[in-house]
């Protein structure tokens, strides 16, 4: 006498569908986790590569501003350039901070003075090297205010 029940009936269902199949394997797993570190990796440089460019547009901004700030002090002491940065932190009204002279990579602004013409001001850049292509400078012959 064959007994067919419900719950037997649905015991049965069950094994059946779960016979068939295993799962996930490891091999399997393992591929999906390399796939989302290849991903990782890319979104990774493109977000470093969008950060670079950044700093590099905020320095040039923080050089036009500095370079504001020095002719607002050349304007209250008789059109004269200061001798260095530091004279614009200094005195009853101090044009700016001290922190506003290091560049976005934390190195110190360098500030030439020029007879007859307006100042240099240069960044040493992302390798925070003097002297390297990777410097960014204004104020220079050919370069753009």
């Amino acid at each position: 006498m064959v007994s067919n029940t419900r719950s037997e009936w649905r015991a049965r269902a069950a094994s059946e569908i779960f016979r068939g199949s295993s799962g996930m394997t490891l091999v399997e797993i393992l591929i999906v986790i390399a796939i989302l570190a290849v991903l990782s990796v890319a979104i990774g440089f493109g977000v470093m590569k969008f950060l670079a460019s950044g700093k590099e547009k905020a320095c040039k901004l923080q050089l036009d501003n500095l370079r504001s700030a020095i002719r607002t002090w050349a304007a209250d002491n008789s059109g004269e350039f200061p001798e260095d940065l530091n004279s614009l932190t200094t005195g009853k009204m101090p044009v700016l901070t001290k922190k506003k002279l290091k560049d976005p990579w934390g190195s110190v602004i360098r500030y030439t003075k020029v007879s007859g013409g307006e100042p240099v001001l240069c960044s040493n850049g992302p390798d925070k090297q003097e002297g390297t292509d990777d410097d960014i400078c204004t104020g220079k012959e050919g370069e753009e205010e």
